[in-house]
């Protein structure tokens, strides 16, 4: 789990286009971790808000990758239904 979440944010990093797809298949693996309660939900709530930090069409475009996979599975689950409405508030501020 550490060390994925160390791979997506050193991809977060590289702001080349040519890196994009990539970037946005480790996302959406990432989503799909969570979904099967492989990685902690807290990882992906950093990975949002890394991409809310640097609110890029890139990252835009990670962070919609992963709630795209999860945002409905981490939205209905009790545990962390607050925190992703808080994130989904933060998205419509920017």
């Amino acid at each position: 789990s550490a060390e994925l979440e160390r791979e997506f944010f050193s991809r977060l990093k590289v702001k080349a286009d040519a890196v994009l797809p990539n970037r946005i298949k480790n996302a959406r693996f990432v989503g799909e971790m969570v979904k099967f309660r492989l990685v902690r939900p807290g990882m992906v709530f950093n990975c949002l808000q890394r991409c809310l930090d640097d609110f890029t069409l890139h990252n835009i475009e990670v962070a919609c990758s992963i709630l795209e996979v999860a945002g409905r599975f981490l939205y209905r689950t009790k545990q962390t239904s607050q925190r992703t409405q808080a994130i989904l508030d933060d998205f419509t501020l920017h």
